[in-house]
């Protein structure tokens, strides 16, 4: 049982009751604050109704512009659309060329950041090998350094920080350096040296 106040006296009255208990007036009912579902379904249809007019005028568009192109197609002299067709298979081929250029570009960086990465490893897992203790190697890859030190870009240096236990166990801060180079299409190590 819900409550409200009286219009006249202001006391709590029960909203099933005809008439307030304490002054006798005549009870309002209240009314609901809520929507109607009336007015919610008018607004669905309304959606659904702008949903499909909209939908609609958008193929009716496309139907209008085909035609319009369609029109203009067919007063063009042959040519004219000749002309129109070679420019069309002239686009088309150029964008094709352009993404043959980027797809080649972008295998090449591949290509070229996987050797770095062999590289890297290679000159990482020869000198664990030469570490006195090679359990306690931890590489510092922020500040490692990677170059190519010719032209031609045959020959490369990889520089690599690392901390590792010395004869005494104490952590020491040094770096390596490998020198590669490239024979036959093949990358080798040349020469690996520690730099303090």
């Amino acid at each position: 049982m819900a409550l409200m106040q009286c219009g006249e006296c202001s006391n709590n009255v029960s909203t099933t009751a005809k008439s307030c208990p304490h002054c006798g007036a005549k009870v309002k009912k209240p009314k609901s604050k809520e929507p109607t579902s009336t007015l919610l379904k008018a607004l669905l249809i309304c959606a659904i109704f702008g949903t499909v007019a909209i939908l609609f005028q958008g193929a009716s568009d496309r139907r209008e512009a085909a035609a319009i192109e369609a029109k203009r197609v067919a007063s063009l002299t042959p040519e004219q659309r000749a002309a129109e067709d070679a420019a069309r298979v002239k686009a088309a081929s150029e964008a094709a060329t352009r993404k043959a250029a980027e797809d080649k570009v972008t295998a090449e960086a591949e290509a070229k950041r996987k050797e770095v990465g062999m590289m890297e490893a290679t000159c990482q897992i020869e000198a664990e090998r030469r570490a006195k203790d090679p359990s306690s190697v931890q590489w510092i890859r922020e500040d490692r350094r990677f170059g190519f030190t010719n032209k031609e870009k045959t020959k490369a240096t990889s520089l690599q920080p690392m901390r590792a236990n010395n004869s005494y166990g104490g952590k020491t801060i040094s770096a390596v350096r490998c020198d590669f180079a490239k024979k036959k299409g093949e990358w080798s190590m040349v020469q690996i040296s520690e730099v303090s």
